[in-house]
């Protein structure tokens, strides 16, 4: 293991006791209901601050927590969006060792 797969696991160990309450709802949504865009996260959470659940969603993107698996046409806008699902602890492990 390199200097950066520790480094990356530790980040992900002190992120984990840290994420906040809407962060909690967003990965909550995403078990429930699988893969969705951020409205449709949103909307899960019947919540109406998109800004706000795109901006925990690309934390958790960037904290290895979620993927983006594909692109979908946003309901409203009709611009091309992504989607987002949970990481597995295999593909979070398969990620660590390619890097």
């Amino acid at each position: 293991m390199t200097y950066t797969q520790d480094s990356r696991r530790d980040g992900l160990a002190v992120a984990l006791p840290h994420i906040g309450p809407l962060q909690a709802s967003i990965l909550d949504a995403l078990r429930i209901h699988g893969s969705m865009t951020c409205r449709e996260i949103m909307t899960a959470l019947r919540s109406d601050d998109l800004n706000g659940v795109r901006s925990r969603s690309t934390e958790l993107y960037q904290a290895g927590l979620l993927d983006v698996c594909g692109r979908r046409k946003d309901s409203k806008s009709g611009v091309s969006v992504s989607v987002y699902r949970i990481v597995t602890n295999s593909q979070r492990e398969l990620f660590y060792d390619q890097n």
